[in-house]
């Protein structure tokens, strides 16, 4: 993760994603929007779970083929930064829930739905997206007990960022499934101009005002939320979660940075013609030597 400004929000815990696998078997037109089994569509007045059972004899059907796409996150703040190189894992705000709910639910109207995940293009396994629409952050508990400190809404959807398939090294042997060793990246904002809401409460915690009057005060446009996901934990057999290590940061968002990509310095090679060469390899004479 790139430097964020300060103060800043640090949390951990669990995340939980319900994909569903059937579309990655390359037997859905995208086109059509259509099954397809063999060299037809499959009959679209045929019983569904016919359709699920030849996935599964095609070997196809993933390890999730009734997933709903709902993601959600067991997460507390686990430090505050309010000064650099100096995390405080003792402020009152530690310990505190961080919640990544779906949109508004019109037909309840007193909630929200859960978070969803997808694939952009079910074809490839790079553009697993996450998408939330109500951040929270702060309770204790249930929230009607000890309420949350701040909320906002969310409106971006969050493409996967700085994929890395090797971050858990694979042991010798078969090759794993490729989401046991990757790790990604996620980024959203919360907009201080869209119903981005500090409870009173906010004042119990010095990190979480100081992250208020910031936002409030300075040159700042609402919330970054940025959020890693790795090491998935080995399925539990079909149909069951993915659950994967969680970690990320709340802090102030420049309204001229990105929204949902991190920004940062990446690192890159030196091309090889900048290195220096050597004159001469070991045993060569004088004037031998070449470059290669």
């Amino acid at each position: 993760m790139s430097v964020f400004d300060l103060p800043r929000l640090h949390f951990a815990g669990t995340a939980v994603t319900r994909l569903p696998t059937g579309p990655r078997s390359g037997l859905l037109d995208l086109a059509t929007n259509r099954p397809v089994a063999g060299p037809a569509p499959f009959p679209v007045d045929r019983p569904a779970e016919e359709y699920h059972a030849h996935l599964v004899r095609r070997g196809v059907a993933g390890r999730d083929l009734g997933g709903n796409g709902h993601f959600w996150v067991d997460a507390a703040v686990v430090a505050a930064g309010t000064a650099p190189g100096r995390p405080d894992t003792a402020a009152p705000v530690v310990g505190r829930a961080v919640d990544l709910w779906g949109h508004h639910n019109p037909y309840l109207s007193t909630t929200a739905n859960r978070a969803r995940v997808f694939d952009v293009d079910p074809a490839s396994h790079w553009t697993t997206a996450v998408m939330v629409g109500q951040f929270a952050l702060g309770r204790l508990g249930r929230s009607h007990d000890i309420g949350y400190l701040v909320l906002g809404d969310v409106h971006d959807v969050s493409p996967p960022r700085w994929q890395n398939p090797r971050y858990v090294l694979a042991p010798p042997g078969p090759p794993p499934d490729r989401d046991l060793t990757r790790s990604v990246v996620h980024q959203f904002v919360v907009a201080a101009d869209d119903r981005l809401r500090w409870t009173d409460a906010a004042d119990e915690s010095p990190a979480v005002a100081a992250l208020r009057d910031a936002v409030r005060d300075g040159p700042y446009g609402g919330l970054l939320v940025r959020f890693a996901l790795f090491a998935l934990a080995a399925p539990r057999g079909d149909g069951a979660p993915d659950r994967w290590h969680l970690r990320g940061t709340v802090a102030p968002w420049r309204p001229g940075e990105p929204r949902t990509c991190p920004a940062g310095r990446l690192l890159t090679p030196v091309p090889y013609t900048h290195l220096p060469l050597p004159t001469k390899r070991p045993g060569e004479s004088p004037g031998s030597s070449q470059r290669t």
